[in-house]
């Protein structure tokens, strides 16, 4: 049976994200308090992806797959206290690699995103935003480099 309709003791999933094809490949991710996991049959059955930046010990806070991803194949992961991640992953949604820290400019100013978003048209625009305290960001090369666009409320 399915993790998400009977759970894991002591487990919490604190996200989960539906891959752009999933009438084709079936790809789910499911962040939790210890990693990320991934169904490649609708959640039938769970495998946990091993890797030291977004694996087990990792608070995932946020998974996003790429609007592209039937050709970029990159997921955007952020992790509590350390940032934010690009993985790739093959067709059959296992990781190939995961990219340095995009976040280290923000970790390094003390600015963790509670929330980000991904442009809908990030194949051309490679925009990526995100929100944390009272500040919004954007990068415009895929979360290379970012810059402050606003100050809500004030």
């Amino acid at each position: 049976s399915s993790i998400v309709t009977r759970g894991w003791p002591e487990q919490k999933y604190l996200w989960i994200a539906i891959s752009p094809d999933f009438a084709t490949d079936q790809l789910l991710l499911l962040g939790t308090d210890d990693g990320v996991y991934r169904s490649s049959n609708g959640g039938n059955d769970w495998a946990r992806i091993v890797d030291d930046k977004i694996g087990a010990s990792n608070v995932i806070q946020q998974l996003e797959f790429s609007p592209n991803f039937s050709a970029d194949r990159s997921v955007y992961v952020t992790v509590r206290g350390k940032g934010m991640y690009r993985a790739y992953l093959n067709n059959d949604g296992s990781l190939t690699s995961v990219s340095e820290n995009l976040g280290l400019w923000l970790l390094e100013r003390n600015i963790q995103f509670t929330e980000f978003q991904i442009s809908p048209n990030f194949a051309q625009d490679t925009t990526l935003l995100g929100i944390a305290r009272d500040s919004v960001y954007i990068s415009k090369d895929a979360g290379l480099t970012w810059a402050v666009v606003g100050y809500p409320g004030q």
